[in-house]
């Protein structure tokens, strides 16, 4: 049975709000919001459809849908909140409506001046009229902000039925929050900023209540059972956790307890190292694992957990470094990238993710065909890059990730001409808003141990009068060299086939190594000589 709401002192009496907003009054367990509207003004659009419009409120502009009025308000959920909305009374009317409403356009390019610039976003009429659907008020649940559940409550005054307009110059609904849940006062909740703002955008401020770890909306979290602490990566490779770290923020090993490592619920093999190599974290040692950071366009780190467990957590295995079969060619592989342009800004929709799924890229090119009687001018950009190590024997591989922005007739219409360190590789075609991959080998002797420079040219085309397209990002396959130094860590994968790697060492340095073919579990490769000046590694026995 739902809890009775507490009348709060800015409740007392109905709040009347300018325009489209309505007015709002309390009711057990929700909350009584009332809508009016002023008759409709009727005109025909270019088309010759109807175009509806009430003062006050704004259209609605989805592709292939009707453009009617509506207003919108936001609301705040108690936590648990199962929200439904009933209509308590209305006035409602009908009258023709002489042709079909104006739809909603959609995305068409982009908009040019007399001079071939870019103005803005341009718009199209929609090919297919949307089936469409809706009620006089309807109520969405939105998600969770800061701990709030909201949700969208909306008045469509004006619908089309057939060849009528349905009008609904007054709405009274209640919204019902269906929750036992009593609500918490305002004081009682921490300062927060954000909140703040929250609270003068809900139409119900007296009901915006953050959801407790203790109520309904959190039954599902599973807390840790044992102490926990969470490791931000941001680097591929080995990472080490001493116990003194762990030790300043109050977290230590009893006696009988092991270390346990893992990352979205799954085991990561670890390592202890130091002390006295029993299965028990001590001091003196340190905790070694292998992190493969996923990185995505939310974040730039991972997040592994390490807890304190009754029975040992997975460690590595071990196999020997070095095996009786023919020497490869380590390759490493750089990539690119920088984030410094979002692509919807450029109101040239439907416009395709990059390569990892984000919608920022590094870089915009813009060819446009010059006036009659004026010489071609190719857009070219330079993206310096540094590389290492390069084995200058083997052909590299470069490969490119694009994104067409227009989409013009004929087919293609991208064109691009690929140069490294001002030496011309190769030129590559495609069309549309899509997505490419460009991959170009070429000779070793183009690239300069240390600083490199790609370039980017966009030539033009004949019969294509604007090619725009963004640069995501660029990687650089190459050999490496297999001298490695004292204080370098080295990441690098083999061939197709079975093979062992020699690296010639400093005498004065020890050396590890790992197989990390599975990042999760990776392998301690034994029988690594201390000392020696030079070290031999392979490929696991079962290759894949």
């Amino acid at each position: 049975m739902a809890s009775m709401i507490g009348p709060q002192a800015s409740l007392a009496s109905p709040r009347e709000l300018p325009d489209s907003n309505p007015r709002v009054s309390p009711a057990p367990g929700g909350l009584i919001v009332e809508w009016s509207a002023p008759p409709p003004k009727i005109s025909e659009g270019p088309d010759g459809r109807s175009m509806v419009d009430i003062p006050g409120f704004s259209n609605l502009n989805q592709p292939g849908a009707p453009r009617v009025p509506f207003a919108s308000v936001l609301v705040a959920l108690p936590p648990g909140a199962n929200p439904t909305v009933e209509i308590m009374a209305s006035s409602e009317t009908t009258q023709p409506l002489k042709t079909p409403m104006v739809l909603g356009e959609q995305p068409g390019g982009v908009q040019l001046d007399s001079q071939g610039q870019v103005l803005g976003g341009a718009f199209i009429p929609a090919i297919q009229e949307k089936v469409w659907t809706l009620k006089p008020v309807v109520l969405e649940r939105l998600g969770i902000m800061r701990g709030v559940h909201l949700a969208r409550l909306s008045f469509y005054p004006a619908l089309p039925e057939g060849g009528t307009l349905r009008l609904t110059s007054y709405l009274k609904v209640q919204v019902s929050y269906n929750t036992p849940l009593q609500l918490t006062l305002p004081a009682t909740r921490s300062a927060d900023p954000l909140l703040d703002i929250l609270e003068s955008a809900v139409i119900n401020p007296e009901h915006l209540q953050v959801a407790s770890p203790d109520s309904s909306a959190y039954s599902d979290l599973q807390l840790a059972k044992t102490p926990t602490v969470a490791i931000e990566v941001s680097e591929t490779g080995l990472t080490s956790i001493t116990y003194e770290q762990l030790e300043v923020f109050g977290f230590n090993f009893s006696s009988g307890s092991y270390p346990t490592l893992t990352r979205d619920g799954k085991t990561i093999a670890s390592i202890l190292h130091g002390g006295n190599q029993d299965a028990v974290f001590e001091p003196g040692e340190e905790l070694l694992f292998f992190a493969d950071p996923r990185f995505s366009r939310w974040t730039s780190s991972d997040i592994y957990l390490l807890s304190n467990e009754d029975t040992d957590g997975r460690r590595m295995e071990s196999r020997p470094a070095d095996a009786g079969i023919s020497a490869g060619i380590p390759w490493v592989e750089s990539l690119f990238e920088e984030n410094k342009i979002y692509t919807p800004e450029c109101y040239c929709a439907p416009i395709p993710p990059g390569r990892d799924g984000d919608r920022w890229v590094w870089e915009n090119f813009l060819y446009t065909e010059p006036l009659p009687g004026e010489d071609p001018i190719p857009i070219s950009k330079d993206f310096s890059f540094h590389l290492t190590g390069i084995d200058f024997s083997q052909d590299p591989t470069l490969t490119i990730w694009l994104i067409g922005q227009t989409d013009l007739y004929p087919s293609p219409d991208h064109k691009i001409d690929i140069a490294v360190n001002g030496q011309y590789i190769e030129s590559r075609k495609w069309d549309g808003k899509k997505t490419y991959q460009a991959e170009f080998t070429f000779s070793a002797s183009k690239l300069n141990e240390g600083v490199n420079t790609l370039t980017i040219t966009l030539p033009g085309m004949d019969g294509i009068p604007l090619d725009g397209i963004w640069l995501d990002a660029f990687s650089v396959r190459h050999a490496r060299t297999t001298s490695i130094t004292a204080d370098e860590s080295l990441l690098f994968s083999g061939g197709n086939s079975r093979k062992k790697y020699t690296f010639s060492v400093p005498s004065d340095t020890s050396f590890s190594a790992y197989d990390v073919t599975n990042p999760d579990q990776p392998v301690i490769l034994t029988g690594i000589p201390a000392g020696a000046t030079s070290i031999t590694i392979s490929d696991p026995l079962k290759f894949n």
